[in-house]
């Protein structure tokens, strides 16, 4: 049996990759990280390039909270989340509702 070669079909090795982004509002971006490996967790990543702490920076500091996927669910006070933003308003979603 020989070793496989990377980017042939009975390779293990993966080329999946993930990035992270800053994006304004208004969908003009504002950063983007180099590509990493895809194997890697988005906040795993975002805490490698000490995103989190920034954004954690700018909520306590200039009172300008980020908004995330689920992805980033505790990743810290200053990065709000669809789940995070409804409990910290009072409860779930009027259509969610009993």
């Amino acid at each position: 049996m020989k070793p496989s070669t990377p980017g042939t079909p009975e390779s293990t090795e993966t080329s999946a990759r993930t990035s992270q982004a800053i994006i304004r509002p208004d969908g003009l971006p504002i950063w983007t990280s180099a590509a990493m490996p895809g194997h890697l967790h988005d906040t795993s990543c975002a805490r490698e390039l000490r995103v989190t702490a920034a954004l954690n920076w700018s909520a306590a500091e200039l009172d300008l909270p980020a908004l995330a996927d689920s992805g980033y669910e505790s990743a810290g006070h200053g990065i709000k989340t669809r789940s995070s933003s409804l409990l910290t308003a009072g409860g779930s979603h009027p259509k969610n509702r009993a």
